[in-house]
């Protein structure tokens, strides 16, 4: 992904075309993705004086079946628009090596949908320390005593250790 929304390398690394066109169903998948999120969080802005928990009348089961087909169209105009977004960004020219890709995306505004998506995939962690701590953790977590933990029993534990405020 990371390669793929690199605008000085782009679809030049990938091996063959098959390859090219997983990365690129990847790429289209977490922009589907990206859009479901952004209609289902705007389901509440554009109901007026309606929660967004489940209707108590049953005459609203209609405006609800309503609502969720808009939603499904919208969805499907943007994957649409989000396809030729991307189509439209490999089809430019590459950026020399040197170019920084950080400016590239703080400067081109065509690809807003790639736009967020490099962010998420380009941007660089401020530290490690954070996962260094998960791992030491999950390995008090799982010492000699406690070998036989399955991986989803550690990984609960280890969200829990984590997660939960301690008084």
């Amino acid at each position: 992904m990371a390669t793929l929304l690199d605008p000085r390398f782009k679809s030049i690394p990938f091996r063959d075309s098959n390859s090219l066109h997983n990365a690129k169903q990847r790429l289209l998948h977490e922009v589907e993705q990206l859009n479901i999120h952004k209609v289902g969080d705007s389901e509440c802005e554009t109901l007026p004086n309606k929660t967004c928990a489940a209707y108590s009348d049953p005459k609203d089961i209609w405006s609800k079946y309503s609502t969720i087909f808009e939603q499904q169209e919208e969805v499907a105009d943007k994957v649409a628009q989000s396809e030729k977004e991307i189509e439209m960004y490999l089809s430019e020219k590459t950026l020399p090596a040197q170019s920084s890709i950080a400016e590239y995306w703080k400067k081109n505004h065509k690809f807003p949908t790639l736009y967020e998506l490099a962010v998420k995939y380009l941007s660089i962690p401020p530290s490690t320390v954070f996962s260094e701590r998960l791992f030491s953790t999950s390995g008090h977590i799982c010492d000699t005593k406690r070998n036989r933990l399955d991986p989803e029993r550690v990984r609960m534990l280890v969200f829990l250790n984590k997660n939960l405020k301690r008084k």
